[in-house]
């Protein structure tokens, strides 16, 4: 058998022998020998992070800043597991290979943060190293939304009138629940025909949403007639 075939148990003393043939058969005066040798499999710490992760920009008025659990398994050995990065974020804890971490915004928004995660050697000296593994985080813009001609006020008998989107596939909403708006059409930019008189008397907010479709990221406008 041979020996590089063979799986070795981690942490364990292993006997190797190396034995020769008989040089001059069973007739002559020599005979095989033989040597050992003792080898000890020491067991290597290891990580594996995501190799890209994505993440919206947080929307403007938000309390708490956007962060992402990074996901990151360590096995093997048992070491230190620690978080470095380049970036001018923060991450919640960096000795944990599952942290989140906070981006800096907004000097972060729209680029690729690398961030490395790397499990201490186990052994000092040791054939075993550390290790390291990379994820990097995108931090992808939110969409730019408005909407135009929506008067402060209006009458309740005034004439309907148009209102109209910068993006195309967004959605427009009234509150109270009470009032009631228009279906958002495309033409090709979105629009929705907002009457008075179906909406309740005194204050109303019209909302107006769009997402990106390649990456998820929601925003919004609010506007008070």
């Amino acid at each position: 058998v041979d020996p590089a075939d063979i799986t070795y148990p981690v942490s364990q003393a292993i006997t190797l022998r190396l034995t020769t043939n008989d040089p001059d058969g069973p007739t002559g005066p020599c005979v095989a020998v033989a040597d050992d040798v003792v080898v000890t499999i020491n067991e290597a710490a290891k990580v594996v992070a995501p190799a890209s992760l994505e993440m919206c920009e947080k929307q403007t008025g938000a309390p708490i800043s956007t962060s992402i659990a990074l996901g990151a398994v360590q096995s093997g050995a048992i070491t230190t597991a620690t978080w470095t990065t380049t970036g001018a974020g923060t991450f919640s804890n960096i000795n944990d290979p599952n942290a989140r971490y906070f981006y800096s915004h907004p000097s972060e928004v729209n680029q690729i943060i690398p961030l490395v995660i790397t499990v201490s050697d186990p052994d000092g000296l040791g054939p075993c190293t550390s290790n390291s593994d990379t994820v990097r985080v995108k931090v992808n813009p939110l969409p730019i939304v408005d909407f135009v001609t929506l008067p402060f006020q209006i009458a309740e008998n005034n004439l309907p009138i148009t209102l109209n989107g910068n993006q195309s596939g967004g959605l427009f909403t009234i509150q109270p629940a009470s009032s009631n708006i228009g279906s958002t059409t495309q033409t090709p930019l979105d629009k929705v025909v907002f009457d008075p008189s179906a909406a309740t008397l005194g204050t109303n907010f019209i909302t107006y949403t769009y997402t990106i479709p390649a990456t998820g990221c929601v925003n919004n406008v609010v506007k008070q007639i």
